[in-house]
């Protein structure tokens, strides 16, 4: 389910299951009363739903997982093969999809679209300073302060993709669902 994009029927067929093991776990076949429409149920609970996950939706986050793990250069045997086969550089996340490429990597660069929603650079490379208003829109105003007052490294270094919606900054399925849900 994190490597493949799941048809739709597919996951529709998933959360048909689910549905029924709520419902009537019992029995196999017939008719059943959804007390509550499943849209609802798939609400979190601070909106009044139960928290359940659509499939596709998950699905589509454990996708967004490994194209996190490809734009962020994430140092790993399969991350590498990856990167060399589909020739992966700096600037791949605003880059068009591929036109030939396995069903995997297809997958991963349609999920390209949810990291784009919540990641970000925060070194402008043109001046070598920080970005002031992207750390003020992400932290606290001392947090912010603290942050500007840290000197850059003029070595040349490749910038460090940020993930806004988590409060670390660093990549979670978690985030991402709560980034894919908006």
């Amino acid at each position: 389910m994190s490597t493949f994009n799941i048809p739709a029927k597919n996951c529709d067929k998933i959360d048909s299951l689910i549905r029924r093991f709520w419902w009537k776990p019992k029995e196999k076949e017939g008719r059943f009363i959804a007390w509550k429409a499943w849209d609802k149920l798939c609400c979190p609970k601070y909106e009044g739903g139960l928290g359940f996950k659509k499939t596709k939706d998950v699905n589509n986050v454990l996708l967004a997982k490994l194209a996190w793990l490809v734009a962020s250069s994430r140092e790993s045997l399969c991350m590498d093969i990856l990167r060399a086969k589909y020739k992966v550089k700096h600037d791949w996340l605003q880059k068009d999809p591929t036109k030939v490429a396995s069903p995997t990597w297809r997958g991963i660069e349609n999920a390209k679209k949810l990291i784009v929603k919540g990641a970000c650079y925060i070194i402008d490379h043109t001046t070598h300073s920080w970005i002031p208003s992207l750390v003020t829109e992400l932290f606290d105003a001392a947090s912010a302060q603290a942050i500007m007052s840290i000197p850059i490294p003029y070595s040349p270094r490749l910038d460090k993709l940020m993930c806004t919606p988590s409060s670390k900054g660093v990549f979670s399925v978690k985030s991402a669902y709560r980034v894919s849900l908006e």
